[in-house]
């Protein structure tokens, strides 16, 4: 039977890829050579021009890890980025033995393992520390825009999301003494134990759609948050979510959005409206300080080792 090469597999990786973003196309190359200065010779997978690097291997992928690694500290040599962070992803073998012409189609549903390196490339730190994360293509492109934010990146925008995350989490955890059900379904969505790292990760997920929705409000018929507030003009959580569907179902930018509304849906709510006004806030603030700066429209709320 015909096998599908690693090679291959990447380039039809790369372009599914290139659909799940509004800024990756043009921006997801595979297979390259002269990516990393000094290195010319070095030939990532797929690089992703936030930039993050991400390495595959079929199961049972003894190397991807390594592989992964080894892009730690190395500088693109079209901007002199640092790759600050790397993904090792793990791809079911079934994937070697599927027809080219359908391999886009299987990617989309196959489940894939992975996990982020980043920082010090002779000692880097794992999320998750042990084992890997699972999920589909969706939640593999939401990691690696998670991974770019990186701790130099997350400097500009700390001061304004710290307090905002801080708050918001703190009054999504005191309103749920009495539905501590919530919590736990937050935590599911989201593939963590329930606690307050949670709820951080939670309402900084939250902050990073309703900063990208600020800077997208007023095209393609999206409403800008002002809009979304209800009759007593508090935040409705109905209107916010019926305003992610719409996008969701006609723009896509699915990483932003589908998790931000997985984990805003269970939320009670008076507890939501409390949690939005903060966090309009907070996204106001970025959406005017990244305009300022021209900077890209998704400022990180922590990085994942803040998380």
């Amino acid at each position: 039977m015909p096998r599908t090469t690693e090679t291959v597999f990447n380039t039809e990786m790369a372009q599914v890829l290139h659909r799940k973003h509004p800024r990756w196309p043009g921006q997801v190359g595979v297979e390259q050579t002269r990516v990393f200065s000094g290195d010319p010779r070095l030939q990532p997978d797929i690089i992703v021009r936030l930039p993050v690097a991400v390495e595959t291997e079929y199961t049972p992928a003894s190397e991807v890890e390594e592989d992964a690694r080894q892009r730690l500290g190395k500088r693109l040599e079209s901007t002199d980025d640092p790759i600050e962070q790397a993904l090792a992803v793990r791809i079911p073998l079934a994937l070697a033995s599927v027809h080219q012409s359908d391999l886009q189609t299987e990617i989309e549903s196959a489940q894939l393992e992975f996990c982020i390196l980043s920082g010090d490339p002779e000692s880097p730190e794992r999320w998750p520390e042990t084992g890997w994360l699972d999920g589909g293509v969706d939640d593999l492109a939401a990691c690696i825009e998670l991974a770019a934010h990186s701790e130099n990146r997350i400097t500009r925008g700390m001061q304004i999301l710290e307090m905002g995350i801080h708050q918001a989490a703190g009054k999504l955890r005191d309103s749920c003494t009495d539905a501590p059900d919530t919590l736990e379904v937050i935590a599911q969505q989201l593939h963590q134990k329930d606690g307050e790292q949670t709820s951080r990760m939670a309402m900084a997920i939250v902050a990073n759609a309703l900063t990208f929705h600020s800077s997208i409000a007023g095209v393609h018929g999206i409403d800008t948050l002002d809009q979304l507030r209800g009759l007593n003009g508090r935040p409705s959580k109905r209107k916010l979510l019926e305003a992610w569907r719409y996008i969701l179902a006609n723009i896509n930018y699915w990483p932003i959005f589908k998790i931000a509304s997985d984990t805003l849906g269970p939320i009670r709510n008076g507890t939501a409206q409390d949690i939005l006004e903060r966090l309009f806030e907070v996204a106001t603030e970025l959406s005017s300080s990244l305009r300022r700066r021209s900077w890209s429209p998704l400022i990180p709320a922590y990085s994942l080792r803040h998380l």
